[in-house]
């Protein structure tokens, strides 16, 4: 289940991320593991991880993934909004919500 989870999102954020197949498997797993321990402390994270690996190596990755990529302070919104699409009603909410 996990795997699979995994692989779809993998092709899902390749076309919209340049990073490399390691790093976008890590961030994958981030993603995944900040839905299931709904936090965003990576010592939490580190536990959530579905290796074989130690929580202490899980953490290190972590932490290197942060320390060498940068994906810039504005990425994720024009990801989600190439994901999702734009029609009608999404160009009305981001419209009503920039107008707020």
């Amino acid at each position: 289940m996990i795997t699979k989870a995994l692989t779809t999102l993998k092709k899902r954020l390749s076309p919209h991320l340049e990073l490399s197949n390691t790093r976008l498997e890590t961030m994958c797993l981030l993603i995944m593991g900040m839905v299931n321990a709904r936090t965003v402390n990576l010592s939490h994270l580190a536990c959530e991880f579905p290796t074989d690996s130690k929580v202490e190596s899980t953490y290190r990755r972590l932490q290197r993934f942060f320390q060498h990529v940068d994906l810039g302070s504005d990425w994720a919104a024009p990801l989600l909004v190439k994901m999702i699409g734009s029609g009608p009603t999404w160009n009305g909410f981001v419209a009503n919500f920039i107008e707020v």
